[in-house]
């Protein structure tokens, strides 16, 4: 029997975005968790602004627990204002770990899978993720950074160009989402 061989298949190219072709691009980072989302604006690679949608504090200003097709459509009405009011090209979001602790999470799955549909609804553009080790060591140099040190991090590279609530510390989601959005600027 003579055994057919199968063509080699070409590496998918690893980048979409060339490094010249990234500095040029406004960027929307967003660090996703059930409770807040930290959203960075990038404008053609320098950090421009830091934000958050906590959804406790929705929740507690309207007296009432959001569903969670209410906090999609809030989430996809904030994302939707980012993206026009920046002319965002590109939208790089973190990767959810399929597996935490040993165990695989379905409820983690289903919640990436309804980000990225409501990001999608919400503009149309393209919507990029990145692995949490992947953006760690793209962005401060290591990929065993703990919240603790992307926080400290971030607070180095802050200058005054940058708007963001002074009056209150960032939160670990903010501070992710600034790494992420540098993460992708730097190859990642």
């Amino acid at each position: 029997m003579i055994e057919e061989k199968k063509p080699k298949r070409k590496k998918a190219e690893k980048e979409c975005y060339p490094e010249a072709n990234r500095q040029s691009l406004n960027v929307l980072a967003i660090d996703p968790s059930y409770n807040e989302c930290g959203f960075s604006i990038f404008l053609q690679g320098n950090l421009h602004q830091i934000e958050r949608l906590n959804f406790k504090q929705v929740e507690k200003q309207n007296k009432k627990k959001l569903t969670k097709k209410e906090k999609r459509t809030l989430l996809a009405a904030v994302i939707k204002d980012y993206v026009n009011a920046f002319h965002i090209d590109l939208i790089v979001t973190e990767r959810t770990r399929l597996f935490s602790q040993g165990f695989i999470s379905i409820d983690v799955i289903a919640a990436l899978s309804e980000l990225i549909v409501t990001m999608i609804d919400a503009v149309e553009i393209m919507v990029v993720s990145i692995g949490t080790q992947s953006w760690k060591k793209a962005s401060s140099g290591s990929a065993r950074h703990k919240k603790e040190d992307t926080m400290e991090w971030v607070q180095t590279i802050l200058t005054e160009n940058v708007l963001y609530d002074t009056t209150r510390a960032l939160t670990n989601d903010e501070c992710d989402a600034v790494g992420i959005g540098v993460a992708f600027y730097n190859g990642a």
